[in-house]
């Protein structure tokens, strides 16, 4: 029993172990280096799913893992995005850009949680989620493209800076939004979601 309701935060803490190697997987040249830093990713995302079902399903919901789960999903996108910008496939401001939100909002969603009430993860935050790992997945398929020797995706670079430029306006909406609705809480004291 004690495993079950352990599970879903030793998944969140294997998707934090797993970030490194990504990256590291990230910086190679060849094919086989970015697939495997593809699958992991691929694992790391989809362990994002699997942990808050087992929490819901396992009645294991914690205020550990409201907090930690979407901290580590913060962890390995700007960790990811940093090494693509390395690699020169977009310029580091963007990256910065996103950092920079994601303290805002952590230190937002910390001040807004109580002993009683831990301010979690919601659709904003899965949506967030899903169009960061779109980005990635057009990234690394642009990098397996030039691994192969070819020319990559049409438009290169400029393609993937206008695509995450898009990113970022949408999780500085997604931001706003928040932001919007906590003031709104401010008023009436709802039951809170958050991103």
């Amino acid at each position: 029993m004690k495993l079950r309701a352990s599970l879903p935060n030793l998944i969140t803490l294997f998707r934090l172990l797993l970030t490194p190697f990504i990256v590291a997987f990230t910086y190679g040249k060849t094919v086989p280096s970015l697939a495997a830093a593809v699958a992991l990713l691929g694992l790391a995302i989809y362990s994002d799913c699997l942990d808050g079902a087992l929490a819901r399903r396992f009645h294991a919901e914690s205020r550990f893992g409201k907090l930690m789960d979407p901290v580590v999903d913060k962890v390995l996108i700007l960790s990811v995005l940093f090494a693509l910008s390395d690699r020169g496939l977009f310029p580091l401001y963007l990256p910065l850009l996103l950092m920079f939100r994601e303290f805002f909002i952590t230190g937002l969603r910390h001040s807004l949680s109580s002993p009683r009430r831990a301010v979690g993860a919601n659709w904003m935050g899965k949506s967030k989620l899903g169009f960061e790992g779109a980005f990635l997945a057009l990234a690394y398929t642009h990098l397996i493209l030039l691994a192969r020797g070819g020319h990559g995706l049409p438009g290169g670079e400029a393609l993937l800076f206008w695509c995450l430029v898009a990113v970022v306006v949408i999780c500085f909406l997604f931001l706003g939004n928040f932001i919007r609705w906590h003031l709104q809480e401010l008023k009436a004291p709802p039951d809170a979601t958050s991103e």
